[in-house]
Order: C-alpha cells, then structure tokens, then sequence
C-alpha cells in the first residue's frame, strides 16, 4: 500500500494531457485533474507516514516484548518507505510515542482525500470507471481507512463516517474490482474474477471491517456491485457458443441497468424479462448434457451460477419477505441449490491451489529484504507450504460438497483434485534438492 501510493504519485506526476485520451475533456480540465490527483496523493501521504510512525513505535515495543534478538529490523523497512514518503519535504521528522500520535493522527487530511475523491467521481473532466489513476488512488484510500482503523487510529465512529456515505461501498466495490481485474497477473484466469473469490484473498482485507459496519442493504448492494463489475466486463468480451450468447444475454439484461437489483430491493414485482432470463439460467444448469459439458469450463457457467447464489444467499435463505422475494424461494430447488455449490466450492478450491503453485513457481523462497532476513529457513517454509496443503479450508469444503453429488461428477470432481493436488507435491518434491542446507532466518 505504501510503494504504491509512492509508484502512484510519481505516474500522476507524469499524467499529461493527450487530445482527450486520458478523458480530460479540455487541456484545462486535464490540468485540474491532474492537480487533485495530486492532492489526494500527497494527503494521502501525510496520512500514511503518521501511520508508519506508529507502525514503527508499536513494533519495536512488540520486538523487546518477544525478545526480538534484532528489534530494529522492522524499523529499518519503515525508515525506508517514510523517507520514500518524505521525499522532497525539508520538516524535521520527531520521534513520537503511539499514543501521542493516536492523538495528532491526520484525520483531517483523510477527510480532504475523500472529498477530493467524491469529486472526482462526478468530474465531466474524469471517467473513473475507465481511469486506472483514479481507480489505484481509491483502493489505496480504501486500505488506509482500513489500516488506520485496524491499528486505532480512527475510530469505529470514524469509519461508520465514511462506509456509510451514500456510493461508498458501491463505489469501493467497483474500484477496489477494476483494480484487481486489470493491475494483476491473477485474473489471467477467468475464476479469479468470481466475486466470492474477490473477497476471499488477500488483497480483500479493506472489505472485512467495512461489511461489519455496513447495515444489511448496504452489503447486498456491496455484494451486488462486485457481481455486477465480473459480469458486465465478462459481456463485453467475444462469445462462442449457443449457451454461452444465450447466458450472455440474461447477464446483459439483469445486470446492465440495475434491473435484477431493482427488482430485488422494490420487491413489488419480479417482472416477466427479469423471472424469463432467471429461469433461463436456471434451466441450463438443470439440464444434464449442458452441465455436464459446460460447468468447468464456462465462464458464462459460472457467472450465472454466482448470479443464482447471490439471489439465494443474499435474499431467499433470509427473512426477507415481499412478492419478488415470494416468487423466486418458489422456483429455488435443492437440485438447483446443489449445483450451484458444486460451482462455487469448485471455483474456489482450484483458485487456491493455483495460488500456492503461482507462488512456488514465481515468488518462493522467501527473500531478504535489505537489512530486514527472513524469518524462517527455506527449508523450513517449504515444509510449512506442505503441510498446509493438508488444511486447505477451500479444499476441505470442496470435498464435503463433492460427496453430496451424484457418482457421475463425483469421480469427475474427485480424479481432477487428485491430479491438481498430485502435481503441487510433485512440484515441491522438485523444488526440495535445490535448497537444501541454504538460508537463515532472524532469529538464528
């Protein structure tokens, strides 16, 4: 969060105008933009060096209490990344206590880094569903709200101010969905754009402590947002298929101007269009050649299997009740229910297995980080990575559901884990010879 907020200010620095490319209306308009940017970067940077400040207190008191034979190694990192922060600043840095900076936290300047942004948002002069710029700066704000609220530096009456702003969740949401799904190598895989996913991996953690103060249609429309961003993005793509162009065009109609939402929340009525294209869903994955076929593979499979879990999780297995609601718990099965979920825990646990092989291959062993060591050996990690394999919550979910299925995608679904899971061991068995006798870890 903090090299990004770094990386970002100097790309905003560079931003220039190019005959309306970057979706300044005007050279003028351009130049305003770029100047607010600008001021959230720099707000957000006051902000965030008083939270390192208090980073860098806090851990030193929690290395002496563990007997940390280096407590200064966290601190070197911090020093590093505050004087990244600073650059260019001539103030003279004074060593505070945590609580004293508890007290003199900026909130100030996070409150003007929100206004900023809820101008931006609405500026003729800026498209932010089309601007990476905006979308960066308004997950990195989403985090430092989170951050800050995470180790006391905002209250809990602090961040109910901000989540509970109107658009805020939704606008979280679609920021915090176009960042991920155009700014990282996970979405190479078209699972990885499964909200439930989104919200299960790491970089998901702003979302925790907002949908615990969110009131109940906040998180649906939240929830919804995300939904709606994996399938409107997955329309506007190429399709093949009879079941793909027909899946595409319920998507289309539910999602592309709130009608499934509208529905939901009025409750007054379903509508013909909006029950046809729910239906139409619905019969897909009942129908057994095309699920047998298709459920793997498809990502229009999977999108409308998500669409169909959030209907149901979201509004039928609640105590909502109104005539929408009334109508769908009639057509919602436990066949259907069952299918869904096969989807679902599917996605999640091949996402998770992928992850783990993404990191042996791409980013393990832990490295040294400057004057900051490892903390464990990279035997050691490997044997960690391992054993963790064999607790793995998607994987452990994953197999409950597939014994709750038929024999025929039961040993579908049991001969593909295997094999994932197979080749990951092998993969480590491989990785094992290369490092044997090599690293150390801080406390050695």
């Amino acid at each position: 969060m903090f090299e990004d907020l770094y990386k970002l200010g100097k790309d905003i620095a560079k931003r220039k105008f190019r005959g309306g490319k970057d979706h300044s209306s005007t050279k003028e308009g351009h130049k305003i933009t770029k100047a607010r940017l600008t001021e959230v970067v720099q707000d957000l940077q006051a902000v965030q060096k008083s939270l390192l400040k208090y980073l860098d207190g806090w851990l030193k008191r929690w290395a002496a209490t563990n007997d940390v034979p280096k407590p200064s190694i966290f601190g070197d990192k911090i020093l590093a990344l505050m004087k990244k922060i600073s650059a260019g600043q001539k103030s003279k840095d004074l060593t505070l206590e945590p609580e004293t900076i508890q007290v003199i936290f900026p909130k100030d300047r996070l409150q003007k880094a929100f206004s900023d942004l809820s101008i931006l948002s609405n500026s003729h002069n800026l498209r932010p569903n089309e601007d990476q710029h905006f979308w960066a700066l308004h997950r990195i704000f989403i985090q430092t709200v989170d951050q800050a609220y995470k180790f006391n530096l905002l209250e809990l009456k602090d961040l109910e101010n901000y989540v509970k702003q109107t658009h805020y969740v939704t606008t979280a949401a679609r920021s915090m969905f176009l960042h991920f799904t155009h700014s990282t190598k996970d979405y190479k895989n078209p699972l990885y754009r499964n909200g439930d996913i989104l919200l299960d991996l790491w970089y998901s953690s702003p979302f925790v402590n907002m949908l615990n103060v969110i009131d109940p249609p906040g998180k649906r429309k939240f929830l919804h947002e995300i939904l709606k961003s994996d399938a409107l993005d997955y329309i506007s793509g190429r399709h093949d298929g009879l079941v793909e162009k027909h899946l595409v065009k319920s998507l289309k109609h539910l999602f592309e101007h709130n009608s499934l939402l509208s529905a939901l929340e009025d409750g007054r009525s379903l509508g013909q269009a909006n029950q046809q294209h729910i239906q139409k869903m619905i019969d897909v994955h009942l129908d057994d050649l095309i699920f047998d076929k298709e459920w793997g593979n498809s990502e229009g499979m999977r999108l409308s299997a998500q669409t169909l879990e959030f209907i149901d999780k979201t509004y039928l297995q609640t105590e909502l009740s109104n005539p929408t609601i009334s109508t769908l718990r009639a057509i919602f099965k436990d066949p259907l229910r069952n299918r869904i979920k096969l989807v679902s825990a599917r996605a999640k646990a091949v996402v998770e297995l992928e992850q783990i092989s993404r990191y042996l291959h791409e980013g393990f062993p832990l490295r040294n980080d400057g004057r900051l060591q490892k903390p464990i050996p990279t035997l050691e990690e490997l044997d960690l990575i391992e054993g963790h394999l064999e607790h793995l919550p998607a994987q452990q979910y994953y197999e409950s559901v597939i014994k709750t299925q038929d024999d025929r995608h039961k040993s579908w679904c049991e001969t593909e884990n295997d094999e994932k899971m197979i080749a990951l061991r092998g993969a480590i068995d491989k990785i094992r010879p290369k490092h044997v006798g090599s690293g150390s870890s801080w406390r050695s």
